[in-house]
């Protein structure tokens, strides 16, 4: 099932977890990007236009709170899936409130990442919006 539209920019400082990752985007049959930190994440954004970004919540620097901020300034129709190992680190409310389409906690199964996808991209599709960049 190959993805016609841009890739799955993935958002997080352990290289081990973005390899997971690509792997079962792949698997689903997208096309993946990889950032280490929210400044490289803002550079991808700009050069890639990804349909949807994987952003871990808990990172050094630039946690996902503050990249979440960022990224909606500069991109705000992209999606964003909030991903973390601690679910106490901020209610989901608190991350619609600021721009996520989801929130995803680690482990999780492929299943669910296909299901958080297909919501949030199909979500897009649905209402028609179409991306903005500044």
């Amino acid at each position: 099932m190959a993805r016609a539209t841009g890739p799955i920019l993935i958002v997080d400082d352990e290289p081990k977890i973005r390899k997971v990752l690509r792997q079962m985007l792949e698997d689903l049959g997208y096309r993946c990007l990889e950032a280490r930190n929210a400044r490289q994440m803002l550079e991808r954004v700009g050069d890639s236009m990804p349909q949807a970004v994987l952003l871990d919540i808990q990172m050094p620097g630039l946690d996902g709170r503050q990249a979440l901020r960022l990224l909606k300034q500069r991109s705000p129709a992209t999606p964003v899936i909030m991903i973390t190992a601690y679910p106490e680190y901020g209610p989901a409310q608190e991350w619609a409130g600021l721009g996520a389409s989801d929130y995803i906690v680690k482990p999780f199964t492929l299943e669910r990442l296909k299901e958080s996808l297909e919501k949030t991209i199909g979500d897009r599709r649905g209402n028609g919006e179409q991306r903005k960049t500044t």
